[in-house]
């Protein structure tokens, strides 16, 4: 799929999220707690099918080599605190739970590429961990490296989406590798 497709498929998406918040802030009327459920569960899953558009044409994008990183430095910190916070619904749609620390940990370039690349972390550890579990986003730093971390019970390793390749390339970028296993999906990245 290229990125104009990704794009096409993004406008109906907007009305669909649009509508489901304005249910979800009871512009529709009350809700009862099962209709309430309802429109959490559409609001969730159209973040899901955002991110995965957000992957593919990623994907498109690396293929033609658009992408490169920028020079500005950021706060892993501030960068998995958003990512948490934008998957957030999802894993409590899914009885899941999402922690981010980032401690004092500071990306020295490419902070755009890196928020890039945690969403498909987040998005495989979704997809395939286990309900009612707690996801860890961390990033600390060991010896001349940066390693950015999604872990949690289930979670799957390589061959679970499009979205890890991406997430891979990505950290290729900026000169780094992707660790994927079993309960444990990491970008490892040059701390200089």
């Amino acid at each position: 799929m290229d990125s104009a497709t990704a794009h096409d498929l993004r406008s109906p998406l907007a009305s669909i999220e649009g509508y489901a918040r304005l249910l979800s802030e009871g512009r529709g009327g009350e809700l009862t707690p099962k209709q309430r459920r309802y429109v959490e569960g559409i609001l969730a899953s159209s973040r899901i099918l955002r991110h995965i558009l957000d992957s593919l044409r990623l994907a498109d994008e690396l293929a033609r080599g658009e992408i490169e990183p920028a020079e500005a430095p950021g706060s892993a910190g501030e960068i998995l605190s958003r990512a948490a916070a934008d998957f957030a619904r999802a894993f409590a749609a899914k009885g899941a739970r999402i922690e981010a620390d980032g401690g004092d940990v500071f990306v020295p370039r490419g902070a755009d590429l890196v928020e890039r690349a945690v969403g498909p972390l987040l998005l495989a550890a979704l997809t395939t961990s286990e309900p009612g579990c707690e996801i860890r986003l961390s990033a600390r730093r060991e010896a001349s490296e940066i390693v950015v971390a999604v872990e949690g019970p289930g979670v799957a390793g390589p061959g679970t989406g499009a979205g890890l390749e991406v997430a891979a390339r990505l950290a290729e970028r900026l000169g780094g590798r992707a660790d994927f296993q079993e309960g444990h999906l990491a970008l490892i990245l040059p701390a200089a």
